[in-house]
């Protein structure tokens, strides 16, 4: 996967044209409500949140998309058919895990870069100061940002609109496959955990990887009031974690995603 392609992909899928809320989108395609959905088939085989969803894209893109049928894909006449072709290509997990690996450095060059390709055309959000940030994805780094550029309508969930940009790689064909076995309710939807949980299960240990790379930071000297994770024998992240020149203590996940609210002085209780 390369730069340009992406960059390329993102302009086609119509990112370049969006902006924060309360921008303008664009002059000619009307932004759609986030305050319910009624998912509807494309032609196009992707499943939109609401019609107006499908109406927005196909604005944005320049295509003709139209209503297949009500709900998600596939429709009922079309599941027999994508049945067998579905079954003819069979991911491994370490394709599963190229691909995340893949998609992660992608990720973190862009988010580096601050997508300053004009190619790109995408108009930066503001600070973080201005999301909500318990709504946030749990993952906080190039995963996290990344999530958010691809929320087009900003509902926490990436349909296959969303994600389309992604799949333009003709040369990489666990791609799809890759993101369906993401979507754990099988809903057609990708929420932020499920994007940040999808991606955390398909590196080498979080905790040991961490620790690794301190102790390469350190060179075999120990640094005064640095903060050194606690892992178990698996290589996860312990459930409490302490700094102890701060004497702070909080909950983590396995991956060491904080548990909100759990920080206090002290031990915590996890």
């Amino acid at each position: 996967i390369t730069y340009f392609l992406f960059t390329y992909s993102m302009k086609e899928a119509g990112l370049g044209h969006k902006q924060w809320r309360g921008g303008p989108i664009s002059s000619n395609c009307k932004q759609c409500p986030v305050v319910y959905t009624n998912p509807v088939c494309g032609s196009d085989g992707h499943t939109y949140s609401s019609q107006c969803k499908l109406d927005y894209q196909a604005c944005v893109s320049g295509k003709q998309i139209s209503v297949k049928c009500e709900g998600r894909c596939p429709c009922p006449s079309d599941k027999s058919t994508n049945a067998g072709r579905n079954d003819r290509r069979v991911c491994s997990d370490l394709e599963f895990r190229e691909v995340a690996n893949r998609l992660r450095d992608w990720f973190k060059a862009l988010h580096e870069s601050g997508i300053q390709n004009k190619k790109t055309r995408i108009v930066q959000r503001p600070e973080r100061s201005r999301f909500d940030t318990s709504i946030l994805p749990i993952c906080k780094d190039s995963l996290g940002w990344m999530f958010n550029r691809l929320d087009t309508n900003y509902d926490l969930l990436l349909d296959q609109s969303e994600l389309g940009s992604i799949y333009l790689d003709k040369n990489e064909p666990c791609t799809r496959a890759f993101f369906n076995s993401c979507d754990t309710y099988k809903d057609s939807l990708i929420s932020n955990n499920e994007w940040c949980y999808c991606f955390q299960r398909q590196q080498d240990p979080p905790c040991q990887t961490e620790l690794s790379n301190i102790q390469k930071q350190q060179g075999g000297k120990k640094l005064l009031g640095q903060y050194i994770p606690f892992c178990d024998e698996d290589g996860y992240y312990k459930p409490s974690q302490c700094h102890g020149s701060l004497g702070q203590c909080w909950c983590v996940d396995r991956y060491g995603n904080e548990v909100s609210g759990s920080r206090t002085n002290g031990a915590a209780e996890c």
